[in-house]
C-alpha cells in the first residue's frame, strides 16, 4: 500500500490480505498546524476488473489540542452509557457529558485533561 502527500509518494507498506479485514498504520509527522490531505493506494490485482477504488484520500488535522465532545441529553439512556464508553476510550478526545434528570435537576461530567 502506498501513502502520498498532497499526491506526492511518501512510503509503501506491506499489507497481508486474509479473510475478514487488515489493518495497516501509517505514522504521520507534520512540522506545523493545518489539515493535510493524504491518500492511500494499492496496485490493482491481476485480472482486477473495477480500480476505481482501490485509492482514498482523507484529510488529516493536526492540532496541539485534542478535539472536545459535548454530549447533551435529556435524561440519560442506556445506549447513551454506550456512546460514552466509546468516546472515552479514545485518549484523542476530551469528553464532557451533561444529563438533565427532571425539569429543575441537571447533572454534568467533565473529563480532566492534564495540563489544564
Amino acid at each position: 500500500m502506498n501513502l502520498y502527500r498532497e499526491d506526492k509518494y511518501v512510503t509503501t507498506r506491506q499489507v497481508n490480505l486474509k479473510e475478514g479485514t487488515s489493518s495497516l498504520e501509517f505514522p504521520i509527522k507534520e512540522d506545523h498546524r493545518g489539515v493535510f490531505k493524504y491518500s492511500v493506494a494499492v496496485e490493482p490485482l491481476p485480472g482486477e476488473g473495477d480500480t476505481r477504488n482501490n485509492r482514498r484520500a482523507l484529510f488529516v488535522p493536526v492540532t496541539d489540542q485534542k478535539p472536545r465532545v459535548l454530549l447533551v441529553e435529556a435524561q440519560p439512556y442506556w445506549d447513551t452509557r454506550f456512546l460514552l464508553r466509546s468516546l472515552h476510550a479514545d485518549p484523542n478526545l476530551e469528553v464532557s457529558s451533561v444529563f438533565q434528570l427532571s425539569r429543575d435537576k441537571a447533572f454534568a461530567i467533565q473529563e480532566k485533561t492534564p495540563g489544564r
